[in-house]
């Protein structure tokens, strides 16, 4: 493949993960959105050129979603650590199954989420909730297996 190929694929694929960014994210307001295309236009500057190596391209890529995560999202920031649930949807245990509600609307009973059982999500968030109460610390981590 000649290097205006590989050139064309990797613009290509940039503008691929760019694109479904904007497209999936649940930016917050317009701000967010413009500051998302500023770093994104800003970055793309270091585009590895088709003479290097596909490792290369991936390494930039790996660095863009790296550092999307601390200026963006503020994800390795404490207190300001930002987790993304879908809106007005909550969690009910009801007689051992979990059941997903959506502004109060019934919408079925959760198999798996993100390839895990919502049981072992539930454990999982529960052994680190604090509480006083079983049921509290129940309630709180039924608050973060969307999460």
């Amino acid at each position: 493949m000649g290097k205006d190929a590989v050139n064309i694929k990797r613009q290509r694929a940039w503008q691929a993960v760019v694109s479904s960014i904007r497209r999936t994210y649940p930016f917050k307001n317009k701000g967010e959105f413009a500051a998302f295309n500023a770093f994104a236009v800003d970055f793309k500057r270091h585009l590895p050129a088709s003479d290097r190596t596909d490792a290369e391209f991936f390494l930039f890529l790996e660095n863009f979603f790296a550092r999307f995560g601390d200026s963006h999202t503020k994800l390795n920031k404490y207190p300001t650590k930002a987790f993304y649930k879908p809106a007005g949807c909550e969690v009910k245990l009801i007689g051992g199954r979990f059941h997903l509600m959506r502004y109060g609307t019934y919408m079925g009973e959760l198999i798996l989420v993100d390839g895990r059982s919502p049981k072992a999500l539930l454990s999982y968030r529960y052994t680190r909730t604090a509480g006083t109460t079983r049921r509290f610390r129940l309630y709180q981590a039924l608050k973060l297996v969307l999460v």
